[in-house]
């Protein structure tokens, strides 16, 4: 483990976040109000169509209007947002003369958002090539409509090349793009579908297991996995049965963010580095590969990660019943009803195992794996 990953880790655990956080079922009617605090003339909403055309977003656009605040819309994000996304999205909040960036969506809005709005004001960013920024971003708002990624919180953004073969996939880790006003309304995320629901949830899991099972986890990064765990485990499950109770809801956004919280103080790893190489390369959801790959990874950590399995097998020992936590988290993800292997093709497994180890190499992971390790985890995990 590098120096510098080490004091990486230890300043992002230390790092002040001044966040304006909106909470509560309606809380984005108050975003307007808020914009209109900063002086704001006219926003960019990033989004996507089908909030458009739900009318979802309609008396947000009637306040924004009523309190002077014109606005644009821009809509051509993909699932998994490119190098293209991001140009687009710059080039309207520029050509519509805005002063503020809006991201109302899961972390694919979110992420492409944040990348765009740091090429306002660093033109020599080159997306595909992620450097620290030497500029602030634009005052910038981010609305969750999935209860997952936690980009809403997370110093970090993930945007895929589309100039290569394969789509290989950026991932940008610099303080500055983490949001400065957040809206965690639940009420946006009650018609999500299940599939969603249930791998955005999977994802937030996973951030508050990795950031707390790397080296260096700070009290900050231990506290806020702590949190997202006593709000996700017990929520996650429910809320696939009962999908319109808006306490639940509430827990699974609060999760999340704290939960992105952790990631942003201390990274994520193996699991994100494999998932971010087979996604590239798959039409799987991020949250659906990570499922999968979540409790091998920990099995194969062992004795590395074995404090912090011990501390959560004593706080969550009523859960647990007797259980390992490893043996806990693998029975609980089966009760989610998610595929627990992938379809992948062997031919892959090099070019994978490559990509996540170079990726890996840039976080705090509890152990360095050599080719052969991610080799292994791949044919177990692969039908």
């Amino acid at each position: 483990m590098s120096t510098r990953q080490f004091l990486m880790a230890k300043a992002m655990g230390l790092m002040p976040y001044h966040q304006t956080v909106l909470r509560g079922a309606g809380s984005l009617a108050s975003l307007p109000d808020e914009l209109h605090k900063n002086h704001v003339h006219h926003a960019l909403i990033m989004t996507t169509e089908g909030m458009i055309q739900r009318g979802t977003l309609n008396e947000f656009f009637q306040k924004l209007v009523s309190i002077g605040i014109t606005y644009s819309t821009f809509t051509q994000i993909q699932p998994n947002p490119t190098d293209i996304d991001v140009a687009n999205a710059a080039h309207a909040y520029v050509l519509n003369k805005c002063d503020v960036g809006v991201a109302i969506g899961g972390g694919s809005v979110i992420d492409c958002a944040k990348v765009a709005l740091a090429k306002i004001t660093n033109p020599q960013l080159d997306v595909n090539h992620p450097t620290m920024l030497r500029k602030p971003l634009p005052l910038f708002a981010a609305v969750p409509t999935t209860a997952g990624s936690g980009s809403e919180i997370t110093a970090g953004a993930v945007i895929t090349h589309t100039n290569a073969d394969v789509h290989v996939k950026s991932s940008f880790n610099d303080v500055r793009l983490v949001p400065h006003i957040v809206v965690l309304d639940p009420a946006l995320t009650i018609s999500l579908p299940t599939v969603v629901t249930r791998t955005s949830g999977i994802d937030a899991l996973s951030h508050a297991i990795e950031a707390a099972t790397n080296k260096y986890a700070s009290h900050r990064t231990r506290t806020a996995s702590d949190k997202a765990l006593s709000l996700l485990l017990p929520s996650l499950s429910r809320v696939l049965i009962h999908p319109k109770d808006i306490q639940l809801r509430v827990a699974m956004l609060e999760g999340a963010y704290q939960a992105g919280l952790a990631i942003t103080t201390n990274f994520v790893g193996n699991v994100h580095a494999l998932s971010h190489a087979i996604g590239s390369r798959y039409d799987i959801a991020h949250g659906a590969i990570n499922a999968v790959l979540l409790v091998p990874v920990l099995k194969e950590y062992g004795a590395s990660v074995a404090r912090t399995m011990k501390h959560w097998e004593t706080i969550f020992a009523a859960e647990l019943n007797g259980q390992s936590f490893v043996e806990f988290l693998d029975g609980y993800i089966d009760t989610l009803g998610v595929n627990r292997t992938l379809e992948l093709n062997s031919h892959d497994f090099l070019a994978i195992a490559t990509q996540a180890r170079e990726e890996a190499l840039g976080y705090p992971v509890p152990q360095e794996w050599n080719i052969d390790t991610y080799l292994r985890i791949l044919r177990e995990v692969t039908r």
